[in-house]
């Protein structure tokens, strides 16, 4: 009974202390109100190591994106399983306050050891099954999470300015390098798929992305669709 209490003692002042060391980071942590929205744009990660998640935030003048990536790792040296939930009709208030697919959470800052500023996002409850209590994903560029040549056909709204320099092969492949980013399995044989096969980043292991596709990049597919048409 005597050692039960010693240790009902220790893990009471480790709680505590944890709980101290919570409540001292969280007053560290400010609003996060920029100029212009456009500044969220980036890549949360929320996630590490076996079990990654990382959340895809883009803010233009005309399309919010909230997407999610998750990519597990389900055994040590297994194949990782890459999922993508993309929510509709995100919004972003005037207080860097987030709502989308039920969730709730704020943009917020802090200074770290080395005094520099870190850009987050908070959530809680946590919109993953990594913390129980919430969580916070740091910033990181959108180029990070995106592979291909034409990756601003995903985090940019296109104009048909950016499209006049290109060719039509060119318009082609940066529209199918869209889907192609989700893993869609193009014809066996055909030019996109000789073409895809031969990038590092491309696995094919889908046969339908069309749900997975932002409103913004649909919007550029089919602004590319017509700059195809017009040549």
């Amino acid at each position: 009974m005597k050692c039960f209490k010693q240790i009902l003692a220790v893990s009471t002042i480790l709680w505590t202390s944890i709980a101290s060391g919570q409540q001292a980071f969280e007053d560290k942590l400010q609003d996060w109100i920029p100029p212009n929205q456009s500044d969220y744009s980036g890549v949360y990660e929320l996630g590490q190591q076996e079990r990654q998640a990382f959340l895809r935030v883009i803010s233009t003048p005309n399309y919010k994106v909230f997407q999610l990536k998750t990519n597990f790792q389900y055994k040590v040296g297994g194949p990782r399983d890459i999922r993508f939930n993309t929510y509709s009709n995100p919004t972003i208030d005037e207080q860097g306050n987030v709502n989308f697919g039920g969730h709730e959470g704020k943009f917020v800052k802090y200074c770290d050891f080395f005094g520099d500023t870190i850009y987050t996002i908070k959530f809680k409850p946590a919109i993953t099954d990594f913390s129980p209590l919430d969580e916070l994903g740091k910033r990181k560029n959108l180029e990070s999470s995106y592979k291909g040549k034409f990756i601003q056909a995903s985090t940019i709204e296109l104009t048909v300015s950016d499209l006049t320099g290109l060719t039509p092969k060119e318009l082609q492949i940066m529209r199918n390098e869209i889907f192609a980013r989700y893993g869609y399995t193009f014809k066996e044989g055909g030019e996109m798929a000789r073409y895809f096969n031969n990038q590092y980043w491309y696995k094919p292991e889908r046969t339908e992305v069309i749900e997975l596709l932002t409103e913004l990049e649909k919007s550029n597919i089919q602004l590319i669709q017509n700059e195809e048409a017009s040549r």
